[in-house]
């Protein structure tokens, strides 16, 4: 490990602080959980690591999940602090996201690198025109909050749960817009989302350090790397911002924190357009 952390140029340390800071903002902020600022940023940084090619994607989502539990954490705290959290409404939730990480852990390895970044893309650009499309709404009176059936709660615990294990984000981009959906408002989507992406990033971690500790651990092929110098170098960095995210929420308008969350999306996806060429 000590070899990794000499192989770190100062670019490379540049690009580690400035992307740690942005990832814990957007937590604490946005809900994301800073995968769609990790997840980029790893596939450039891995390769200069060691990182195995053929795994680059595999290996830039499990470092990102395993960040992501610390920056969470912090977001978490201060979101049950300052009372935006809905307690209620995340237990209905995460049994079934729960069980979408684990599902979709068991098909992780068997998904090519490229497959993942594709559909990483087009989900981005998905949710972005949708949350863009809601935003003009801040102007009309809200809807009080609709229902949630145990069905659809279920369907969409599931699905948030499976992809963003398979793609290395805290859920955020997935579960802010299901939320909204449902006329909640966006300060307290971005609450469920923080402790949704906090109980996504420890089961996936749990998961991949179980793996990595098997007979399999040596093999070229084996899923779940975690590269433990990045993890080391951007999780107190990210802890910090994220606490500061949450802060900064609390007083932005919620127009303001919609369109910055779709702008987010929209660099993301870009980023991923750039490593695909």
């Amino acid at each position: 490990m000590m070899g990794t952390f000499l192989a770190v140029t100062p670019l490379m340390l540049g690009l580690i602080v400035g992307g740690g800071l942005i990832a814990g903002l957007m937590t604490g902020f946005l809900g994301v959980g800073g995968g769609v600022v990790l997840v980029p940023l790893f596939l450039v940084i891995l390769p200069g690591l060691g990182g195995q090619p053929e795994f680059i994607m595999h290996q830039a989502v499990s470092t990102s999940l395993a960040v992501m539990i610390f920056s969470s954490l912090s977001a978490v705290i201060r979101q049950y602090s300052s009372g935006q959290l809905d307690v209620q409404l995340f237990l209905r939730w995460c049994p079934f996201v729960l069980l979408g990480v684990l599902a979709a852990s068991t098909v992780f390895p068997l998904i090519p690198d490229f497959v993942l970044e594709l559909v990483f893309f087009v989900y981005l650009l998905g949710c972005a025109a949708y949350m863009g499309l809601r935003a003009r709404e801040h102007d009309e009176p809200s809807s009080p909050p609709r229902p949630i059936s145990w069905p659809v709660t279920a369907a969409g615990g599931l699905f948030v749960g499976a992809l963003s294990r398979l793609l290395g984000i805290g859920g955020g981009t997935f579960t802010v817009p299901y939320f909204k959906f449902f006329n909640h408002d966006i300060k307290t989507a971005i609450a469920v989302s923080a402790v949704t992406g906090l109980l996504i990033s420890v089961s996936a971690t749990a998961v991949d350090l179980v793996k990595l500790a098997g007979p399999d651990a040596s093999s070229a092929k084996s899923p779940g790397y975690i590269s433990f110098t990045l993890l080391v170098l951007i999780t107190p960095l990210s802890m910090l911002a994220a606490s500061l995210g949450v802060a900064l929420n609390k007083r932005a308008p919620e127009s303001l924190v919609t369109w910055l969350y779709v702008l987010c999306l929209l660099a993301a996806a870009a980023s991923i357009v750039v490593n695909l060429i």
